[in-house]
């Protein structure tokens, strides 16, 4: 605690004030990661989402293409084929659009450049083929037909879907992995926020009690004590202080200023008893009042011996009345040039006080600067509670865009719905072409091979949409937890705005307290310019003890005229002599 004390006031309240922008800086950083972090979340999310979706919707496409071309080869009527031929050129331009949009987002990425190159190959082989068994279903030649689609049809078939899969699924890989790395950062950090803002408030109380106590308790103790002595109160002592900082020499030089007015008063008590026997002992050549005080009384004493011995030299001996009146008219202007020293000295006092007015004056203009520092402190609290509001509105801001995510998964649900029906189509339009090859016979053997190949087509679909569910359940997943992540940073932003309003009002109460003191150092300041205007006062009456110490030089010539006015004098003046002790 001593060494806390020795501290300047100046450095205790840079500490303070380092400490609280320490904490402040470091739930800034904090609360900075987690932003981070979710923001890469949600640039990823946002990036890998529209690939999943241009992928799921490629395989979707070419199901659809694959069974509308088995659906041309069972085809006889034209205008069927003509429609169908339609339809699947309008699925081949949807294709196209999916892999140019994913060789975009392969390039800008650099993923998957290798699997969208070889993917718009197989394509490309598919789609030149394809128009060739279109040919062929428009001859009638079905057979033909159905060993194309058989062959290295079915082969490409396999293998887009398989790259397309294999994206999806590295896709979906990176969107779990940095989903699972933003929900530890977001736990992580909400324990950094827990434990920081219960360390700051810990700190804020502990710094308020350490300043109250090492700063306002001492000056309240000198402010009273000042207080006291502007009364006229001497008997003031304040504890002995081995502190080394501002308050510690300020209480040192008030205590000896209080032993030096002590002094003073007990040397002008002495005076006022009519003893001039005491010895004032000044402290240095600067010493005014006390340089003062000791020619005062040394004049005093010399001034009394005077009155002494002349007041015996009239009582002795009447008969020498009038050489002893001349002596007398000398030795009362020797008293009128004791009463001009006794001014001088007194307007040095007079003096003396104005300078002890003007070091109270300092204390006071020190009291306000300290202060000052003190409102500045509250002003940086705000500013922090400020940017604690900023970061909020920051974390709100996450919180929509997932929600907009959210809304986008829904869409892909809609759009596996719709895979669904038609893979439920597909599954009922083969079961229909096995009854009619059944009942064909030999000459429907082809339509039970092309009925297998929708059944199959129509399986892969259903597992399709039975992946893109599990896909949407974890994108699903994914979101509610980056919903609750965002929760917690703005539950722990909230506890770091209360924390500032704590710290704020700390130090609010703080700046009160200074400002108490700085309020009593200005009393102090206004009862020193009172004991100025009573020196005022006092060298008023000198100057009139002056003139009355003249006109009683005027009466002892007077005196010569009356010998026995000027024996009773002398009496008198003997006995007022007795009473002073030289």
């Amino acid at each position: 605690m001593k060494r806390i004390a020795d501290i300047s006031i100046k450095n205790k309240l840079l500490l303070s004030f380092g400490l609280m922008i320490f904490f402040t800086a470091a739930v800034t950083v904090t609360a900075f990661s987690v932003i981070t972090a979710l923001r890469s979340t949600l640039d990823l999310t946002e990036r890998e989402h529209p690939a999943i979706t241009n992928l799921l919707q490629l395989r979707s496409t070419m199901n659809r293409i694959r069974g509308q071309m088995l659906e041309l080869s069972l085809t006889r009527e034209q205008a069927a084929q003509e429609k169908l031929a339609a339809d699947v050129e309008q699925r081949v331009g949807d294709i196209k659009q999916s892999i140019s949009v994913q060789t975009v987002h392969s390039k800008s990425g650099h993923k998957f450049e290798a699997e969208t190159s070889e993917l718009a190959m197989q394509w490309a082989a598919y789609a030149k083929t394809m128009e060739e068994e279109i040919k062929l279903a428009r001859q009638g030649k079905t057979t033909d037909l159905m060993a194309l689609a058989q062959g290295a049809q079915k082969d490409r078939y396999e293998r887009i879907r398989l790259l397309a899969l294999a994206m999806t699924d590295n896709s979906e890989t990176d969107m779990r992995t940095a989903t699972n790395l933003s929900r530890e950062r977001a736990a992580n950090s909400a324990r950094i926020f827990l434990m920081t803002g219960g360390a700051a408030v810990f700190c804020a109380l502990l710094i308020s009690l350490l300043l109250t106590a090492s700063i306002v308790g001492p000056l309240t103790a000198i402010a009273a004590a000042a207080e006291a002595i502007s009364k006229g109160e001497m008997a003031v002592n304040l504890p002995s202080s081995a502190r080394e900082d501002e308050v510690g020499a300020l209480a040192k030089a008030f205590s000896r200023m209080t032993e030096y007015l002590r002094n003073m008063a007990e040397a002008a008590e002495q005076i006022g008893g009519r003893d001039f026997r005491t010895e004032v002992k000044p402290l240095s050549d600067k010493d005014i009042l006390g340089n003062a005080f000791r020619s005062m009384t040394a004049n005093l004493r010399t001034m009394t011996r005077d009155i002494h011995n002349a007041t015996q030299v009239l009582a002795s001996s009447t008969s020498q009345l009038a050489a002893s009146t001349t002596e007398t008219a000398s030795t009362v202007a020797e008293i009128a040039t004791a009463v001009s020293q006794t001014t001088a000295t007194v307007e040095e006092v007079k003096q003396t006080a104005q300078l002890s007015s003007h070091k109270a004056r300092q204390v006071s203009d020190s009291a306000q600067r300290v202060t000052q520092v003190a409102q500045e402190g509250k002003k940086a609290v705000e500013d922090v509670t400020e940017g604690m509001g900023q970061i909020k509105m920051q974390v709100e801001s996450i919180a929509k865009n997932i929600v907009r995510l959210s809304e986008q998964s829904q869409t892909i649900g809609e759009i596996t719905s719709a895979v669904s029906d038609l893979a439920e189509q597909s599954n009922l339009l083969a079961v229909n072409a096995a009854i009619e090859a059944a009942k064909a016979g030999e000459q429907g053997r082809g339509f039970a091979v092309v009925a297998q190949e929708v059944k199959s087509l129509a399986d892969q679909s259903k597992s399709a949409t039975k992946q893109v569910r599990a896909i949407l359940s974890e994108v699903q997943k994914a979101i509610n937890s980056a919903v609750m992540a965002t929760e917690q940073g703005n539950r722990a932003v909230e506890a770091g705005v209360k924390q500032s309003s704590v710290a704020g009002g700390a130090i609010t109460k703080l700046a009160d307290s200074i400002a108490e003191a700085a309020q009593a150092a200005t009393q102090v300041a206004a009862s020193n310019q009172q004991q100025l205007a009573g020196m005022d006062q006092l060298a008023q009456a000198m100057e009139n003890i002056k003139t009355a110490t003249n006109q009683n030089a005027t009466a002892a010539r007077q005196t010569e005229a009356s010998t026995k006015d000027l024996q009773q004098l002398g009496q008198k003046l003997r006995h007022l002599a007795e009473q002073y002790k030289v």
